[in-house]
């Protein structure tokens, strides 16, 4: 595959893209290094074609092989072949290439509108894995390993780059290490060493700063895209057998059971090989231009060879009408070009090292005007009268499947039945083919005919499954020549929603601090099998949190056994059990199996906890010392304790009370003190302690007061400052006794004046 062009008109350099978008890709300073391969055990191969190919020694390169660490990474391993099985690699593009370094794949696909990109949009990932480097796998030259985002260990998800070079020294020690998970195979290096040094173009004014150095060719034209990724079967175990068999496949036009004559051989039929009990061929092969076949390197035993060609005579008179006899002289077929067919050897005895030599496979040509129904139904071999008849035919021969595949449910697939007249000139074929129902949804029978000799007919069938799972219904084709029995046969396959609520209960959280509740979201369908993209991906969207319950929600469309995480923080606001419910809205994905949409509330729970100050006079009261004697030191007494009842599960510190400290202010906070008391004492519940306030009766006689504070974590995090407790505290210093008497006397004469006034 061709990948797309940049552009359609201007210069390198001067590339105009008609829609400009920015992506975050993954932060990594990578390297590679050989790693040899008798240090690690052999593993899954996986091939990438790609789009750009090199020549070396007139042989053309355009894949490298990557045999993966399966034992020694095997979180890795498996992360990255559920990218390359479910073809997100394919159409994929080289975005990052630094010379001598590192050459970087597996993030992006360029999107092609009017033949110009206007965006290379990244492919579904599936959730981070674990980091799994090791100093054993270490980031040598063609090596391969996996991208992550800087300062985080465990965020590779898709992407992974080709160590150019020795890189261990650099990415061995950054980031946790860069996990190897592969090396390149054979000639490899020499193709993505080739598309190391291709010229380097900045994109990041058009597509974002990931794109600053994209490796492009045919003169900046062009991306390196990833054609297809796929994992390659294992290589066949080595043979010690040495038995063979050989032959030719020719035309006996003289029907003498040898090569001679003007007999003409047959190149490209289909050869295959049956060891006796086996239920599928050991080898298949065609034969080469001069006819002959050949099998070698075989076990001893017993074997069958069976031969399929078109019934006509490659190279001669291609008529629609032939008659082929096998190999003995027997009718095997009559029908028109195309028509498979088969001749076979049976019973083939091979001994240790013994070859079998000259099994060939004739066929002899005749019009089948010649050939009569009695022939054919009595195995009469010999020529008879012209005597015209029907042969049906049809594309899934008679108990074979019409297979519709992976539908997914709730849309339609097709597939077509075909019945032809296979007869000769004169023939009439004429039936009916049969109607279905349920899920095949094609219900009356449709009569076809009179049809000629080379003439067909067929029909549209459509499935249409309602939900997931296999799907079978038998039909039949009858005719006036005989009757056959297909199969129709589908799968429908769908996305399926499940929520896991397992963490969405935050659990008792202190007031002042924050929790968190969660929900995950998984497909666990197989709607991707259906090949439509997105639309088989399981989408919706999750609402918003509320109340104490804070989150965004945000939509979703994940890829089958994908899942998806909602975090809410819960910050309570009172001591109490608190509720939020969440919308989970699938627009399809039921998970009953239909790909309905369905709507799902899941819901988050948490409850506040804290201490609970408690005092004998309530915060606000007034501490009244009442009235103290010159020079008296006076104490009164305030209870305190932590009522609190809420539970902690074990976790004291959810409903301990700290005492973080205690201060007087006001003008005449000195006269008064705090005494038996330590700054940060704590309160577990049901603690209590009596907090002793004095005042120093000194000074001028008079009203004395001041505002006590207790200062606690109560409303906050442990340990952290939450409310405070206030309270008026007042206090009268009586006067000196020397002085209550002068107040006595003058009181007195004061008395006295006033009663002379009234005289």
């Amino acid at each position: 595959m061709k990948p797309a062009s940049l552009t359609t008109g201007p210069a390198p350099g001067q590339r105009v893209l008609r829609v400009l978008h920015r992506f975050r890709t993954l932060l990594c300073l990578f390297s590679f290094a050989a790693i040899t391969a008798s240090a690690l055990q052999a593993g899954t191969v996986v091939r990438f074609d790609l789009s750009y190919s090199v020549n070396v020694d007139n042989q053309l390169i355009d894949y490298f092989d990557v045999e993966l660490f399966d034992a020694d990474a095997p979180v890795t391993v498996a992360n990255f072949l559920k990218y390359v099985n479910n073809g997100l690699y394919d159409d994929t593009i080289i975005h990052r290439d630094v010379q001598g370094f590192v050459t970087q794949g597996g993030g992006f696909k360029p999107i092609v509108e009017d033949g110009f990109v206007t965006e290379l949009q990244p492919i579904p990932t599936y959730e981070p894995i674990q980091n799994e480097f090791s100093p054993t796998r270490s980031n040598l030259g063609g090596t391969i390993a996996m991208a992550k985002f800087e300062n985080d260990p465990d965020s590779a998800t898709s992407q992974w780059f080709v160590n150019i070079g020795d890189n261990s020294a650099n990415l061995d020690f950054q980031n946790g290490g860069f996990t190897v998970f592969g090396q390149v195979l054979g000639e490899g290096m020499t193709l993505i060493n080739a598309v190391n040094s291709l010229p380097k173009y900045d994109l990041s004014n058009n597509f974002g700063g990931a794109f600053s150095a994209v490796p492009l060719f045919d003169d900046g034209n062009n991306f390196v895209s990833i054609v297809k990724a796929a994992v390659l079967p294992p290589p066949p175990e080595p043979s010690t057998a040495s038995a063979s068999l050989s032959g030719f496949v020719y035309v006996d036009l003289n029907q003498n059971g040898i090569m001679d004559g003007d007999d003409y051989v047959v190149a490209g039929a289909l050869v295959s090989l049956m060891r006796d009990g086996d239920a599928a061929p050991s080898a298949t092969v065609r034969s080469a231009e001069d006819g002959s076949y050949s099998f070698g390197n075989l076990d001893p035993g017993k074997f069958s060879i069976k031969m399929e060609t078109p019934s006509y005579a490659p190279g001669r008179d291609n008529g629609a009408g032939r008659m082929i006899l096998d190999k003995d002289g027997n009718v095997v077929s009559v029908g028109k070009a195309g028509t498979p067919l088969t001749n076979a050897y049976a019973d083939i005895v091979l001994g240790d090292a013994q070859a079998g030599v000259n099994l060939n496979l004739a066929q002899a040509v005749y019009p089948v005007d010649l050939v009569s129904l009695r022939m054919l139904i009595n195995d009469d071999t010999s020529i008879p009268n012209a005597e015209s008849f029907a042969v049906p035919g049809t594309n899934a021969a008679d108990g074979s499947t019409l297979d519709f595949g992976k539908v997914l449910v709730g849309h339609q697939g097709s597939a077509n039945l075909t019945v032809a007249n296979l007869g000769g000139p004169g023939s009439s074929l004429s039936g009916e083919l049969a109607g279905a129902n349920g899920a095949f949804s094609s219900p009356d029978a449709i009569a076809y005919g009179p049809l000629d000799a080379g003439e067909e007919a067929g029909r549209e069938y459509t499935y249409t499954p309602n939900v997931r799972g296999e799907n079978t219904q038998d039909l039949f084709i009858t005719s006036n020549a005989g009757n056959s029995k297909v199969t129709l046969s589908g799968a429908g396959v769908a996305p399926v929603q499940s929520i896991d609520a397992a963490a969405a209960d935050a659990g008792l959280v202190r007031i002042g601090d924050a929790g968190s509740a969660s929900f995950s979201i998984e497909n666990i369908g197989d709607g991707n099998l259906s090949g439509l993209g997105e639309l088989s991906n399981l989408n919706g969207a999750a609402g918003a949190g509320s109340g104490n319950f804070n989150g965004s929600g945000g939509s979703f469309s994940l890829l089958d056994n994908a899942l998806h995480a909602f975090e809410f923080t819960y910050t309570p606001s009172d001591r109490a059990a608190d509720s939020a419910s969440i919308a989970v809205d699938f627009s399809n994905g039921s998970a009953d199996g239909a790909n309905l949409p369905e709507s799902v509330f899941v819901e988050l729970a948490g409850q506040g906890v804290g201490p609970d100050f408690f005092s004998d006079l309530a915060p606000g009261s007034t501490l009244d010392f009442g009235l103290v004697p010159q020079a008296d030191l006076k104490s009164i007494f305030l209870e305190i304790s932590n009522a609190s009842t809420d539970p902690n599960g074990g976790d004291t510190t959810l409903t301990a009370m700290t005492i973080l400290g205690i201060e007087i202010t006001g003008d005449d906070a000195a006269l008064f003190s705090v005494e038996g008391f330590t700054p940060g004492m704590i309160l577990n519940q049901g603690d209590a302690f009596s907090l002793e306030i004095a005042y120093n009766g000194t000074g001028e006689h008079g009203d004395r007061s001041a505002v006590l504070t207790i200062l606690t974590d109560e409303g906050a995090a442990f340990g952290l400052d939450g409310n405070g407790f206030v309270y008026q505290v007042n206090a009268s210093l009586a006067p000196e006794p020397g002085a209550l008497a002068l107040l006595a006397v003058a009181g007195l004469f004061a008395a006295g004046m006033i009663r002379r006034r009234r005289a």
